[in-house]
């Protein structure tokens, strides 16, 4: 069974038992055997929470770190969901002389552009 749940909720959905012929299995009363499921439906965190992070200064030679603040669907400021991780997206690339590394378990971003770097 797949499918792509479009709103939260709970859900029930009934299958049919099939037997390795692929025809449905009969009960003793003689109708297929059915089995039911309820599972739920939750928005994934990424699409409740924004996270917004202040501009800061990057001195060649000192790492600037930034710890993000957050905003749920309503726009007004809330916490982080326990248990989120944060990771930077794979096909990013920082500039030429610049570190930028992420903290999985806070999402502060700290960047460093080695001294002599043009900024």
């Amino acid at each position: 069974i797949t499918g792509t749940p479009t709103t939260e909720g709970v859900s029930k959905v009934t299958v049919t038992v099939l037997g390795k012929d692929g025809n449905p299995v009969k009960g003793a009363d003689g109708k297929p055997v059915t089995e039911t499921f309820t599972f739920t439906v939750t928005t994934k965190d990424a699409d409740k929470y924004t996270p917004e992070y202040a501009d800061t200064l990057v001195t060649p030679g000192k790492p600037a770190t930034v710890t993000p603040t957050f905003k749920g669907k309503d726009n007004a400021e809330t916490k982080a969901p326990e248990g989120a991780t944060y990771s930077i997206p794979s096909d990013f690339k920082a500039p030429e002389g610049y570190t930028v590394t992420i903290d999985p378990n806070t999402g502060a971003i700290t960047t460093e552009a080695k001294p002599g770097t043009k900024i």
